[in-house]
């Protein structure tokens, strides 16, 4: 493209007229020629006809529609960065003059802000309507002819809006030589919104399209561009946010005044209907909001030269909060330093601890609304050194200030500390911050992160036992991240204002994406929420009444019990928490205390001296240490045993069993030279050939592993009684550990069968079932040896009700049950189809590579008899109160076990329900935003009586046009939503009228067929 000239004439008989020409031999798109650069200086006497001018421009040659400029007329211009001074026909000087220098040289935005924003969010209506030119005569009054030229000192409009109203923004609102076309704009903010395309790679490829060969280069205005993107987001958010029609501009925004909404949350005055503050208790969850905080410390800050200088042009405008009231409260407390201590992620302690020189933030706070992982207005702020408190809460606070709902929840990685004294650090802020008194606010853990926390966290903080919550998962900032994080490169760069404005157009964008997902057709977010939610209702809701009727015949007392025990626990009247499983009363480190405190009464008594005979060089003292060693290194033994029984292992697992053993036979030869020390006589059982074998088959010879009549004269009494408590001990924390490992195995099939998106992610969790399995089975040998050991010593007796045989079909989960034929059958030929040896499924179905195959099952029915087998004894046995197993223990415990399986069937049945209110009362709230919007759009028209004609009709077209788009919306969403949601209605009555039979109700339904697009498997089987 040539550079740009411009003419200085001394008569006022010049003209100019503004072009786009390119070379001829240039093959340049319309993308390419967004960006145009190009003044033509005329001296005419009389103005050059339409057809002249058409001519030339088609041509290039402009000879004969422009006349030669007159010599003696000293002429200048510009041409990139030089100037050429034109003396005489022939001889060119050149020389390089100083630029010039503005009070806004360094920062173009500060004057543009300041005195030509409200300008240009005016003249962006302009294109709306018809147009100040519809007439094709001059907008002065003093000349009626068509407007062709401008002169060069007309008293019309500035170049700036003359460029605006055809579709080019210009580069500079001073002496505009440049500028950008609409179309160019629009095209560069959806790619970089979906395609995360930096400016700077956008504008490189307009030059390779402009000038592919390299010869030549156009002029840099990479610069200028980037400019005119911040101007171009800003008046595009404010102009879908209405500020165009408000009187006051975007100078009176209000804070959060241009943030995209989510729809489908609750706002009063908005989507909620009338009387939603007296809706009964146990229906105020559907007018609740949920939200989620989080921190990401991938969203850093470098400190930038030109911060200071560089303005935020919307400050408080989106999603961020307005920083100077928000760094003026957090420099109250800069020496503010808390971190959980109940939880150990990572991130959090890497960031508190990590260096922040040369950062102006450390990454960013954020709160989401939990329900539907859209941004919400003033939700977001700068950490400056890690995730403190203070930090978290302002920005909870400044996102909350205009909330006029009466039940809010709140889900955070560490709400089990950071909710304690939320409320007292409230009282600390600004008074116009304060939350409503009359709001309830409960503090949850969202569900992945729950894991990570100690376990008197679980169920407190558990969103699966909160009332009103419905499927919330309270992960949705992590899904945000992920798509704020393929920019975070690029905003770490920034300077201040140009991150806070570009993070404010992101997360729009962000929220624009998701309100459209609510309901098109490619997402249906909430058609599939309810698709889902509806069939858990029947599952769940089946489930957890055959579990109720089947245990009405022999725990129907106590169910009635367990009923009121959990109400009062989910009201907070009582700290007994019925979902807690109950913890076994004997394990192996109570007994090793024991056994320490015994040993030093003894050592006080002067026992242990007076048992030792004279010639023994033993000291009783250390006797069960030996002990524990001995039974510490037997269940080593048991895991590289059950590790090297894998039918395939690979060379690194080879290795590190290797390194394993080898450090097993170190200490074997230790713990052999202590018995040897502590138990002569045992040196004739000690053979030569013990450590030929591999180290987990050497024998340890522990009193129990030698028969009845020799044991007394090789063991000394105390040993035997020794053993006997650690054995009791460890059968009961084997059972322990199993039933862990049984859940977790379960857990990790289920998930598995739902979420398998790729190759990796499929390889960890059959890397990961195998580890469970493997420590499965090393359990269960641990279990058989710690009995048949208490056989050996005790003989049959009363501690067999507790400890009973363990059995290969007694492995299971709650929610499994032995495969019958017909299940192995299945699974052979599914194996076959995947590629699986037959061998190896022989040795799966014989039971060498897991216990037995088994079927996982709804856990809920496990106790219904006629459909399912009982549940595993295992499940019923949790230790005892006392030092020996009593009758009636097992009833007891029993009845813990199962008052903890029936509470949880009851919370799927009720948080299923509440799916289905909740996704249904979301569908009707979006609805009822779009009607809202729509006459609120309509309301724009005529508030601006102060403008000319053409601009009013810019405003109303535009108002109209919004006005239509959403009054369309709510018909289109509201006709793809109404048959699913009278279904859900129909189902959920039937699930609540308990004297309708649901199984007759069900079959009396026609089948309903609703169109969606699935991508991988978004709805449980």
């Amino acid at each position: 493209m040539p550079k740009a000239a411009r003419t200085r004439a001394k008569n006022n008989k010049r003209f100019v007229t503004d072009e786009t020409l390119y070379r001829p031999e240039q093959s340049l798109t319309s993308t390419a020629r967004g960006i145009i650069s190009k003044t033509v200086a005329v001296k005419a006497s009389t103005a050059p006809g339409p057809a002249v001018l058409s001519n030339a421009l088609e041509s290039g040659d402009f000879s004969d529609s422009i006349p030669p400029l007159d010599m003696e007329d000293v002429a200048e211009f510009d041409v990139g960065t030089e100037r050429f001074l034109i003396e005489e026909p022939g001889r060119v000087k050149v020389k390089k003059p100083k630029a010039k220098r503005y009070e806004d040289s360094d920062n173009p935005l500060i004057g543009w802000l300041d005195k030509h924003r409200e300008e240009y969010l005016t003249w962006a209506f302009a294109t709306e309507g018809r147009g100040r030119l519809h007439t094709g005569n001059c907008v002065t009054a003093a000349c009626s002819g068509d407007a062709l030229y401008r002169c060069l000192d007309c008293f019309g409009y500035a170049p700036r809006a003359q460029l605006l109203e055809f579709g080019f923004w210009p580069m500079s609102y001073k002496e505009p030589q440049s500028a950008v076309t609409f179309n160019l704009l629009r095209n560069f903010h959806i790619m970089n919104l979906k395609g995360h395309i930096p400016p700077t790679d956008y504008y490189r490829g307009l030059e390779r399209m402009s000038s592919g060969d390299g010869m030549s280069s156009p002029p840099d205005r990479l610069h200028q561009f980037r400019m005119v993107i911040r101007e171009w987001r800003h008046i595009k958010m404010g102009k879908r946010a209405g500020r165009g029609h408000d009187p006051s501009g975007l100078s009176g925004t209000p804070n959060g005044g241009t943030m995209v909404l989510c729809r489908a949350c609750p706002h009063p005055k908005i989507n909620l209907p009338q009387g939603w503050e007296n809706a009964p208790p146990e229906m105020k969850f559907l007018y609740a909001l949920i939200i989620s905080l989080d921190a990401n410390f991938k969203q850093k800050a470098r400190a930038r030269p030109g911060d200071k200088t560089d303005p935020v042009l919307g400050p408080g405008f989106g999603c961020f909060v307005p920083n100077g009231p928000y760094m003026e409260e957090i420099s109250k407390q800069s020496d503010q330093d808390e971190i959980s201590h109940c939880v150990t992620f990572s991130a959090m302690w890497n960031a508190n601890s990590k260096k922040s020189r040369g950062l102006r933030a450390t990454g960013v706070g954020s709160v989401v609304c939990a329900r539907h992982g859209m941004f919400r207005a003033n939700g977001m702020g700068d950490l400056q050194k890690g995730e403190r408190y203070i930090n978290m809460d302002c920005i909870v606070l400044m996102s909350l200030a205009a909330c006029g709902l009466m039940v809010l929840y709140v889900t955070y990685d560490i709400a089990c500390q950071w909710g304690i004294k939320f409320f007292e650090r409230m009282s600390r802020r600004p008074l116009d911050w304060h939350l409503s008194q009359n709001i309830s606010v409960t503090f949850k853990v969202p569900k992945f992160h729950l894991a990570s926390h100690i376990e008197k966290c679980y169920a407190p903080y558990a969103l699966e036992y909160t009332e009103g919550v419905g499927d919330t998962d309270g992960e949705a900032p992590e899904r945000n991240w992920a798509e704020l994080n393929t920019s975070a490169r690029s905003l770490s760069m920034m300077t201040a204002g140009a991150r806070f404005d570009t993070t404010d157009d992101i997360c729009n964008g962000w929220n624009h994406e998701k309100t459209l997902d609510l309901v098109v057709k490619q997402a249906n977010s909430l058609l599939k929420k309810l698709v889902k939610a509806i069939s858990n209702l029947v599952v769940y809701n089946r489930a957890f009444t055959a579990f109720t009727e089947a245990l009405k015949h022999n725990h129907g007392k106590e169910l009635q019990q367990w009923e009121r025990q959990v109400k009062e626990w989910e009201l907070g009247l009582s700290k007994l928490c019925p979902y807690e499983m109950p913890i076994s009363s004997i394990t192996m480190a109570k007994v090793k205390k024991s056994l320490a405190d015994e040993e030093h009464r003894r050592e006080k008594a002067g026992d242990n001296h007076r048992e030792t005979r004279s010639s023994d060089a033993r000291d009783a003292s250390t006797m069960s240490a030996l002990m524990i060693e001995m039974l510490d290194i037997e269940e080593i033994q048991r895991t590289l045993s059950a590790i090297a029984s894998q039918a395939t292992l690979t060379l690194y697992q080879k290795t590190d069993l290797q390194n394993r053993r080898t450090t097993l036979l170190k200490r074997v030869r230790r713990m052999r030279e202590d018995q040897l020390t502590h138990m002569p006589a045992l040196r004739k059982l000690i053979k030569s050939t013990d450590f030929e074998c591999a180290p987990e088959a050497i024998p340890l010879h522990v009193p129990s592993s030698v028969p009845a009549e020799d044991r007394q004269a090789i063991f000394p009494a105390y040993a035997i009684h020794i053993e006997d408590k650690l054995r009791y001990a460890q059968g009961f924390e084997a059972l322990s550990t199993l039933r862990g490992l049984l859940r977790a195995r379960t857990v990790t099939y289920q998930h598995s069968e739902q979420v398998v998106p790729s190759q990796c992610v499929f390889t960890k969790l059959n890397a990961l079932r195998t580890q469970v399995e493997v420590k499965i089975r090393s359990t269960c040998g641990m279990y058989r040896t710690a009995r048949t050991a208490l056989m050996q010593l005790r003989g049959s007796g009363e501690w067999e009700k507790s400890l009973k045989e363990l059995r290969a079909e007694d492995v299971r989960g709650i929610g499994e049950r032995v495969a019958r034929e017909e299940d192995l059958e299945t699974f052979r030929q599914a194996q076959k189809r995947a590629g699986v040896d037959p061998k190896q499924i022989e040795r799966i179905l014989r039971g060498k590579d897991i216990e037995l195959p088994m079927i996982f099952v709804d856990p809920s029915l496990s106790c219904d008899n006629e459909k399912r087998e009982n549940m595993s004894w295992i499940w019923y046995t949790y230790g005892e109160s006392g030092t020996r197993a009593a009758e009636g223990v097992d009833s007891q415990e029993v009845e813990a076990s199962l008052c903890v399986e029936w509470c949880k069937a009851r919370a799927r049945a009720r948080r299923a329900r509440e799916e289905v209110l909740l996704v249904d009362e979301e569908m009707r709230r979006s609805i009822e935003f779009c009607r809202w919007k729509a006459g609120w759009w309509e309301q724009q028209k005529g508030r601006r009586n102060d403008v000319e004609q053409w601009l009013g009709e810019g405003l109303n077209a535009y108002a109209s046009e919004q006005a239509f788009m959403e009054t369309s919306r709510a018909i289109v969403w509201n006709r793809q939503l109404f048959s699913i949601r009278e279904r859900a209605k129909v189902i959920r009555e039937w699930v609540d009228n308990p004297a309708k039979d649901l199984e007759e109700c069900l079959t009396q339904l026609s089948p309903l067929e609703i169109e969606l697009d699935l991508d991988g498997d978004e709805l449980e089987p």
